[in-house]
C-alpha cells in the first residue's frame, strides 16, 4: 500500500462542501450534525484516509492522549504480558503510549521522565521499585498525573500498584517445607529493591514459622534477576560444603538459568535439588522440568495500570479499584515438576 500525505481537516472539508468546524463535529458524532451527513462525511474521512493531526488537537484540548510508560527491561518476558494488558485498555480508550526502559540506571530513569513529560504525555506510568521519594525533587513536581507500579508508598507517592510479593514467597516455602524440606535458600535480585526485600522476608518468615531461619550461607545475591545471574547462583551453590536441598529464586528468569547450569553440572532436578522460581513467565510451563512459581496476574496488573492513570485523568474507567491510592494484587502458587520431596537415598 503506497503512502501518500495525509488529507488535512480543511481539504476535508473543501470536499465534503460543509464548514471546518462542521466536519470536526462530523467525525466526533456531535448531536449538532444530522446522521445523514455525518455518515456521509465519515465515509469520505474513510475514502481519503483521514487522520487526525495529534498535534493540533493536543494544540485544541491540552491533551495528547498519550500515556508515558517506563519499565526497567523491555526483553524481560515478564513485561511482555504486562505491556499487552496495558496497551490493550488504552487502545480501547483511544490511548498511544510511549514505553521506555532504564536498563537498571537512576540516571537514565529520571532522564526517561524529563524526556516523557516534554512530549507532553498524559499521564505516567513509572515500573520501578527502587524509585526513592526524593528522587522526585530531581525533576520537579510533575505536571501529570503518576501511577506507581511495583512501589508501595502512598503517603509520599501516591496511586501505587504493587504484588504482594511477601505472601508469594511464604507460599513457595510452605511448599517446600510440607514437601520435607529443611535446607532452605533465597536467590535474591541486588538491583531488586523492594521488590528482593518483601520477596526474601516471605522466605524467611515462612521458616520461622517452621523453627527454622534462613542460613547466611543459603542467603544468597545475585547481581539481577537475568538468566545470568541464576548462573551466579548456581556457582554459589554448588561451592557450598552442605548445599540446601531447594531454593526460591528472585523470579523464573533467574531460575530458568539457575536450572540450566545446574544440570550442566550433573545435577537432578527436583531429585538432587528443588527449585522454585516468581512470576510465572509463559515459558515457565515449558521448561523441562517445568517450573513450579508464584503466579503473578501479569495481564490484570497491567490492566489495572492503564486503568488507574486513565481514572486520574478524568476517564470513565470498569475497574472500580482504580480509584484506589494503593491496589494490592494477589496471585497464587503453580506447583510443577521442579519441586519434589528431597532425595534420600
Amino acid at each position: 500500500m503506497s503512502i501518500s500525505k495525509s488529507v488535512t481537516i480543511k481539504e476535508l472539508a473543501r470536499r465534503a462542501g460543509v464548514s471546518h468546524s462542521t466536519v470536526s463535529r462530523a467525525l466526533n458524532n456531535h448531536p449538532s450534525v444530522a446522521p445523514e451527513t455525518a455518515a456521509r462525511i465519515q465515509q469520505l474521512a474513510r475514502e481519503l484516509h483521514y487522520v487526525p493531526s495529534a498535534t493540533a488537537r493536543t494544540l485544541k484540548t491540552n491533551r495528547s492522549r498519550v500515556l508515558g510508560v517506563i519499565v526497567n527491561r523491555i526483553a524481560d518476558p515478564f513485561y511482555s504480558e504486562v505491556l499487552g494488558g496495558l496497551q490493550s485498555v488504552a487502545y480501547r480508550c483511544g490511548y498511544s503510549v510511549f514505553i521506555s526502559a532504564f536498563e537498571y540506571d537512576p540516571e537514565r530513569e529520571l532522564n526517561l521522565i524529563r524526556i516523557l513529560l516534554a512530549r507532553q504525555v498524559d499521564a505516567l506510568l513509572i515500573f520501578s521499585s527502587t524509585f526513592p521519594a526524593h528522587r522526585l525533587e530531581r525533576v520537579g513536581a510533575l505536571p501529570v498525573p503518576a501511577v506507581f507500579v511495583h512501589n508501595r508508598a502512598a503517603d509520599i507517592l501516591p496511586h501505587s500498584i504493587y504484588h504482594d510479593d511477601r505472601s508469594g514467597t511464604q507460599a513457595l516455602t510452605r511448599h517446600l517445607l510440607a514437601l520435607g524440606h529443611r535446607r532452605i535458600a533465597y536467590g535474591g535480585n541486588a538491583r531488586g529493591g523492594l521488590l528482593h526485600q518483601q520477596r526474601r522476608q516471605g522466605v524467611v518468615d515462612a521458616l520461622q514459622e517452621a523453627g527454622l531461619a534462613l542460613l547466611p550461607a543459603y542467603d544468597l545475591l545475585a547481581p539481577d534477576g537475568r538468566m545470568e545471574s541464576g548462573a551466579i547462583l548456581a556457582g554459589q551453590l554448588l561451592g557450598l560444603a552442605e548445599r540446601p536441598t531447594a531454593i526460591v529464586c528472585f523470579n523464573d528468569m533467574q531460575a530458568l538459568g539457575l536450572m540450566q547450569a545446574l544440570q550442566s553440572a550433573g545435577l537432578r532436578i527436583p531429585d538432587d535439588i528443588s527449585v522454585a522460581g516468581f512470576d510465572d513467565i509463559p515459558l515457565a510451563a515449558f521448561l523441562y522440568p517445568s517450573l513450579t512459581t508464584y503466579h503473578q496476574p501479569q495481564w490484570e496488573l497491567g490492566e489495572l495500570a492503564a486503568q488507574a492513570a486513565l481514572f486520574l485523568l478524568g476517564e470513565a474507567v470498569s475497574d472500580p479499584r482504580a480509584a484506589f491510592d494503593v491496589i494490592t494484587l494477589e496471585g497464587r502458587l503453580m506447583v510443577r515438576n521442579s519441586t519434589a520431596p528431597p532425595f534420600r537415598p
